[in-house]
């Protein structure tokens, strides 16, 4: 996908994005939506606010690129934990400070984090809303 810039009044800086492509053909409940936005810059200025480039909580933003598979501007942090969609002990992408996504079925988990004394994480995982 081109990636293209534009500026964040939020983040009060340029930013990179790219629109994912449209399904080639009618689309079909079972077909993910296409012509979104995904920020590449997603990360902790984007609080919780509205995302000035696509008008909804920050945190769509986030779970846009997780799923999307594009490089992140940062790399994602990474923790361990029981997905409560899936039932498996696997890796979550951290969204934010209470939210993650399970690598393995794309799910969106509420994540309770311990940081321990020498940086890492314990992470507890519960079904969002």
């Amino acid at each position: 996908m081109n990636k293209h810039m534009t500026y964040c009044s939020h983040c009060q800086k340029d930013v990179q994005f790219v629109v994912t492509p449209s399904p080639g053909h009618h689309a079909h409940a079972n077909l993910p939506d296409g012509s979104q936005v995904v920020c590449l810059d997603f990360g902790t200025a984007c609080d919780g606010n509205l995302c000035p480039l696509s008008g909804l909580p920050a945190i769509v933003m986030g779970i846009r690129l997780a799923r999307s598979e594009e490089e992140r501007v940062e790399p994602w942090s990474v923790v361990h934990a029981v997905c409560e969609e899936c039932s498996f002990p696997t890796e979550f992408k951290v969204l934010n400070a209470e939210t993650g996504l399970c690598t393995v079925c794309g799910s969106v988990n509420r994540l309770a984090l311990l940081k321990l004394d020498d940086g890492s994480y314990i992470a507890a995982s519960g079904k969002t809303p």
